[in-house]
């Protein structure tokens, strides 16, 4: 084709207002900048056979190949550059897909052009190369790319993609409809890309699978512009014709239905001018978020450059041990600043992040330290003892497991009953077999290990995280890679092993008999006694007296009494047996026992696992 009606065909879309911001964004593109944000471009849709590639040569003036029944098998991106001199060149991108050796090939794929005439014929070798044809029933994710320049060419890019296909078929199998569905929605959900869907007037409206995939990615309709072919295959007056509305011949708008129609909604010069409109209206929507896009970019790329030291070079021995001195001094400094709870540095951010949070280890150990012993004052025990009634809520954490089974003290007391009546030795009547306190603890007990170990390897998750954002902060993915996997890994799986041996020996120390030195010991068994004794003075005043009063009330209550009744009603016998006396204090001192070696393992495991360990 003629350049100079190439010239023609595009003098639609060089407004000298759209000029400044086109040239603008075709800079960025030429700097490689669209393979990390996205671009302003048009791209062409349909469904096949809707006559894509008769709406893209209307837009550009140049024609591409086309023939009967043969659907586009690839996309091909048309580049408009202005330039001084005029040229154009054929290239392929190939699909990362590809084995290397023919990736290599394809990207070695480049010829130039003396004419547009020729640019069918050159079509069809690139075709070829990529192991095409017209036959085939392959479809590519190659990009063929044409780029065509010149002094009056605006910068504009138009995108003809491969037609969507409803059904597999002899021709095309569920792989290809698959892989150009997946193809099309990459290109369509660029947020700066002018969607032209075309469907052909010869299908239904509702049965046009471009016009859903368009609303699917833009759901108001901001982007697209819908553009209707082969409308002169519908009958004249018939229904079909009224319910489509474009076209790109005067004289076939000039009657019947198309008639009616606005014009600036009909015709070929029509669409050039909308679409001018609409891709500037869309630069101009767009040029604030791209430049913030573009600036984040450049943040990232500075960061990466920080990350590779300051030299750049690691090429030699010495260069390779300063890298590494620094790197190691550096994550030095944030691991004592993190485990300090000194969180000045950038690294930590803001505190109210999900990031931040993370990277504050003492903030996260103290946390999961508080949560432990909370979880073990609630959950520590195998039964929780108590003749008090339970709360709705209570009883809801019970029959999930979040709180221990409820037994009352008399049924307490009669599992250690059964244990004193099965354990009898050389011991006298009212006395117990001081090993009985033993199995109860343990069997109290029994809920520690699963607990400390879970809240350790909580703590050994948390460090992991913490020392996989600071190196990853301070070096680039291959040195991390390389420290993390083949360094660091292996040492805190060394730790691990570690802390969970270290658990096991505190564990075993509760599996012994029960000994303790501790003065709270004596003060919580005397706690309970003396509680009890209240209770039981308190019940047998009320007796004696008939009188019902608060405990812990300072009432004053007359009455004449007999002292010698009220000392025999005091000291009379409370238990009806000698067993029952020596359940109640087998019972006494395995809970004043538990509460204290509770509080001794709380710390051993807060300290010794989480602070020797990590």
């Amino acid at each position: 084709m003629a350049s100079n009606g190439t010239t023609s065909r595009l003098d639609s879309l060089q407004a000298s207002e759209q000029l400044y911001l086109l040239d603008e964004i075709d800079k960025l593109r030429l700097q490689g900048i669209s393979e990390f944000v996205f671009l302003p471009q048009l791209i062409v849709c349909g469904d096949q056979s809707s006559g894509k590639s008769s709406v893209l040569e209307a837009i550009s003036g140049i024609s591409f190949p086309r023939k009967d029944n043969l659907c586009t098998r690839f996309a091909t991106e048309l580049i408009l550059r202005k330039s001084r001199t005029s040229s154009t060149s054929v290239s392929i991108v190939p699909s990362r897909d590809r084995p290397e050796p023919e990736y290599q090939k394809l990207y070695g794929f480049s010829e130039k052009l003396e004419s547009l005439d020729d640019l069918p014929t050159l079509i069809d070798r690139a075709k070829i190369a990529r192991g095409l044809s017209d036959t085939g029933s392959a479809f590519s994710k190659d990009v063929l790319r044409v780029e065509v320049s010149g002094p009056a060419k605006p910068h504009l890019t138009i995108v003809d993609l491969p037609g969507l296909i409803h059904s597999e078929n002899k021709q095309q199998s569920a792989n290809d409809v698959k892989l150009v569905s997946q193809l099309v929605l990459s290109y369509m959900e660029n947020p700066r890309t002018i969607i032209l869907a075309v469907f052909s007037a010869m299908n239904d409206i509702a049965n046009q699978t471009v016009l859903k995939r368009a609303k699917e990615v833009d759901h108001e309709g901001l982007r697209t512009l819908g553009l209707i072919t082969k409308p002169d295959t519908l009958p004249q007056g018939s229904e079909s014709e009224m319910a489509f509305g474009l076209s790109y011949e005067t004289e076939f708008f000039s009657k019947g239905a198309w008639l009616e129609l606005r014009r600036d909604f009909v015709g070929i010069s029509a669409l050039r001018s909308r679409l001018s409109s609409v891709l500037f209206h869309q630069i101009k929507t767009e040029l604030p978020s791209l430049i913030k896009d573009v600036q984040q970019e450049i943040e990232k790329a500075q960061t990466k450059l920080f990350t590779l030291g300051e030299s750049r070079s690691r090429s030699t021995p010495d260069e390779q041990r300063l890298f590494l001195l620094n790197l190691s001094q550096a994550f030095f400094q944030l691991c004592k600043a993190s485990c300090d709870g000194v969180y000045d540095d950038q690294f930590f951010g803001d505190s109210l992040t999900d990031m931040g949070y993370i990277r504050r280890l003492r903030a996260v150990v103290q946390h999961a330290n508080l949560k432990f012993a909370e979880t073990m004052r609630k959950r520590g025990h195998r039964r929780d003892i108590k003749d008090t009634a339970d709360t709705e809520g209570e009883k809801e954490k019970r029959l999930r497991g979040e709180l221990p089974e409820k037994i009352s003290r008399k049924e307490a007391l009669d599992r250690v009953r059964l244990r004193l009546t099965r354990s009898r030795g050389r011991e006298l009547p009212g006395t117990f077999n001081p090993l009985l306190i033993g199995e109860l603890f343990h069997e109290q007990a029994s809920p520690w290990r699963a607990l400390a170990t879970e809240h350790l390897e909580q703590v050994w998750k948390a460090t992991k995280v913490f020392l996989e954002n600071a190196i990853k902060s301070l070096t680039d993915p291959c040195t991390y890679d390389a420290r993390f996997q083949h360094w660091i890994d292996a040492i805190l799986e060394e730790k691990l092993q570690h802390a969970h041996k270290t658990l096991d020996r505190l564990m075993k120390d509760c599996e012994k008999h029960p000994i303790t030195h501790n003065h709270y010991f004596i003060e919580n068994l005397q706690k309970t006694v003396q509680k009890r004794r209240e209770e039981e003075v308190s019940k047998r005043l009320k007796e004696f007296f008939n009188q019902e009063y608060s405990d812990g009330s300072d009432q004053v209550y007359r009455a004449t009494f007999s002292f010698k009744g009220l000392m025999a009603s005091l000291s009379s016998q409370t238990e009806a047996d000698t067993d029952t006396h020596a359940c109640i204090e087998i019972l006494d001192r395995m809970e004043a026992y538990y509460k204290v070696l509770h509080i001794l393992k709380l710390l051993a495991i807060s300290l010794s696992l989480v602070k020797q360990s990590f």
